[in-house]
């Protein structure tokens, strides 16, 4: 307790037994005519003590100082009033108590101190109200000597605050002792309160904007690979995007193309085209000497042998017409049958010799000629027939050689008998000499088969 607390308890005390002993009484007719400030106690004046007072004359007694309220000096002919924060809880103080710290006495002659509300404090004594909590600061309990700083993720705008506000989605407080929340920027999202930082947006989402609770998917057709972006990429052409918040874009696979961008998903390519390689932008056409009948391919189809793709970007191959052939895979066109050769039907993959005995001097021919009678063709791929010599025949068509003729009979010993044998003779030699056969066809020899067509 204070040294003036003492001396009020003190005063009290000896004013509490004067009058206890009938030392305080009204003034009679015997009183003493002392003067005001001092009272007769029985052998003479006496100034009144410290925590009493008497602004009457000739009294026997002294009056003490009444609750709020204290008498500092002995003689006191009135009594003073406690001032703004003090007080006198009891009466005959000698002076006021001090407001305690977190403690306020707002008026005089208090007889108590009040206790500074929430919102509200005080860290000294004596004192006649409370200080505000300043902004971003807070008191939470009544009492309190000191305000705290709102922590971060919390702020306070307003002064005389018991608590402080937490950041609301989409913003944060850094900070201690803010008096204002932060928006998260464009990039940026925070979707709880009380936040002390906001989150990147993740890959393969975004915000476009300021103060966002949420991040945002892409779209399918489109990707972001990085983090904390405002929006995002379209797929490239040959690329696709087909579900959405994909942190990358995929290539078109092999048989597909996309010659936009920003696109969900692929086209197969068309009868007649292919992708060879993934990412493709665009399809490809066949080339002439391949085709492909289907969609979504990834490569052409080389025309078989005997058939043939003249254009480009072709769905099916041909056969080679009749009068052509081509013996390789992959061709644009075909190949005319030569002179001495044909073809049988559609789609032939060689061509054939004229057989002996037939011939055939046109090219793109479907058959052979047989060799006229008086003719004969000796081997095959022939493009002209051969007269036969003279002193040979051949009487039926289709010949690959000719026969001596055979003499009439000549009568005995004509004249120049022996100068015709010797020439006879000498035909055979010369038929020897050139080579031509002297087997005649049998009726059993098999043509060129085939139509007669030139």
């Amino acid at each position: 307790m204070s040294e003036s607390g003492w001396r009020v308890l003190l005063v009290s005390a000896i004013t509490a037994a004067a009058v206890g002993h009938g030392v305080v009484v009204a003034a009679g007719a015997d009183a003493v005519g002392c003067a005001p400030g001092s009272y007769d106690g029985g052998g003479g004046c006496t100034p009144c003590p410290e925590g009493s007072f008497q602004p009457d004359v000739g009294q026997a007694a002294c009056v003490p100082a009444d609750p709020g309220h204290f008498v500092a000096d002995q003689g006191a002919t009135d009594q003073a009033e406690c001032l703004s924060g003090t007080f006198a809880p009891d009466a005959g103080a000698i002076g006021c108590l001090d407001a305690d710290p977190g403690h306020y006495v707002p008026a005089v002659a208090a007889t108590t101190q009040q206790t500074c509300d929430a919102g509200g404090y005080q860290p000294d004594g004596g004192q006649a109200g409370c200080l505000d909590a300043d902004p971003g600061h807070y008191v939470p309990a009544a009492g309190s000597v000191a305000q705290e700083a709102c922590a971060p993720g919390t702020y306070q705008p307003d002064a005389g605050a018991a608590g402080c506000r937490d950041a609301d989605p989409g913003h944060y407080v850094a900070a201690s002792a803010e008096t204002v929340q932060h928006s998260c920027t464009a990039g940026n999202y925070q979707s709880a309160a009380g936040a002390t930082y906001c989150r990147y947006a993740s890959a393969g989402h975004f915000v476009s904007g300021a103060h966002a609770a949420v991040e945002t998917a892409c779209p399918p057709g489109t990707y972001q690979p990085d983090s904390g972006s405002v929006g995002c990429l379209d797929a490239d052409p040959g690329h696709f995007v087909d579900t959405e918040g994909r942190a990358v874009q995929a290539d078109c696979p092999p048989g597909t193309y996309q010659p936009t961008s920003g696109a969900a998903g692929c086209f197969p390519t068309d009868p007649g085209h292919f992708a060879p390689e993934p990412a493709a932008a665009a399809q490809i056409r066949c080339l002439p000497g391949s085709y492909q009948p289907g969609a979504g391919a990834a490569r052409c189809i080389p025309a078989d042998a005997g058939h043939f793709v003249a254009t480009p970007g072709a769905p099916d191959q041909a056969p080679c017409p009749v009068g052509t052939f081509q013996p390789g895979a992959g061709s644009a066109r075909c190949r005319t049958a030569a002179p001495g050769h044909f073809t049988v039907g559609a789609g032939a993959r060689a061509q054939i010799a004229c057989s002996a005995g037939s011939y055939q001097p046109m090219a793109g021919a479907t058959g052979c000629a047989p060799a006229a009678p008086g003719f004969f063709v000796a081997g095959p791929g022939a493009v002209a027939q051969v007269a036969c010599p003279v002193g040979f025949e051949a009487p039926d068509a289709g010949q690959d050689a000719c026969t001596p003729v055979v003499a009439a009979a000549v009568p005995e010993d004509p004249p120049g008998r022996g100068f015709g044998i010797v020439v006879l003779f000498g035909l055979a030699l010369l038929v020897t000499a050139i080579g031509v056969g002297v087997k005649r066809q049998g009726s059993e020899r098999s043509w060129n088969e085939g139509p007669w067509r030139r």
